[in-house]
């Protein structure tokens, strides 16, 4: 029975690996149509979506026959229902590539070519977050994901700065609505992207430490007052 439960974990790691690749691989063609103004990069994103939604069914329905053929406890029970919520997850970032994908194609239909939001900043950002989430799942290092948990900060702070800049947009420039508006949805699916990023981040810990942080997270200087 052991032999046969440890080769369902190393196939459902198999297949884990692959989305975590898949849905790395989207955000990144969905931010680079973005700063190449590249349409066949963000169609790419938008018909790959189907493939991610596939997989992640498959990875829901191999945790459930590995829950109900050898019910699993204590940490093997952690690993499958951390896996089922880090499957959830990895689908909800592929929708956010998606949206940033769909909303350059609409950019690039309109004429204001004038008006441009800087989000290279937020990019590296929320690049490395989601690199740093998906290897803290795949190493299983608790301190990297509390490493990108306590910098969720700092993409909030980003994403409220562009909302500023988009307001001012919109005062001075409000025949480029349909533009503007755009870039204020890539900013928040950006800023979602994060998000989705830390929960990755929480769900590691949870793996590792078996304490459900959400909610209750402390950056380590707030833990030393």
């Amino acid at each position: 029975m052991k032999i046969h439960f440890d080769q369902e974990i190393q196939n459902l790691n198999k297949l884990m690996i692959a989305q975590t690749t898949a849905v790395e691989n989207a955000v990144r063609n969905s931010i680079l149509s973005l700063s190449e103004g590249n349409p066949d990069l963000a169609w790419f994103v938008i018909v790959g979506d189907d493939a991610l939604d596939t997989n992640e069914v498959r990875i829901e329905e191999e945790c459930l026959k590995i829950l109900a053929l050898y019910q699993p406890v204590a940490g093997d029970l952690r690993y499958i229902i951390t896996l089922l919520k880090v499957n959830a997850e990895l689908e909800r970032i592929g929708d956010l590539a998606v949206n940033i994908a769909e909303r350059v194609m609409d950019l690039l239909t309109h004429k204001e070519n004038t008006i441009f939001l800087d989000f290279s900043e937020m990019i590296r950002e929320v690049s490395s977050a989601l690199k740093k989430s998906l290897d803290s799942l795949l190493s299983r290092d608790a301190d990297l994901a509390g490493d990108v948990i306590d910098n969720d900060s700092v993409i909030d702070d980003l994403h409220r700065d562009n909302m500023q800049q988009i307001k001012r947009m919109l005062q001075r420039k409000p025949h480029a609505a349909e533009s503007i508006l755009d870039f204020m949805s890539i900013s928040r699916n950006l800023e979602r992207i994060a998000d989705g990023c830390t929960n990755i981040g929480e769900d590691v810990i949870y793996l590792e430490q078996g304490k459900i942080i959400r909610h209750f997270w402390k950056k380590p200087e707030e833990k030393k007052e």
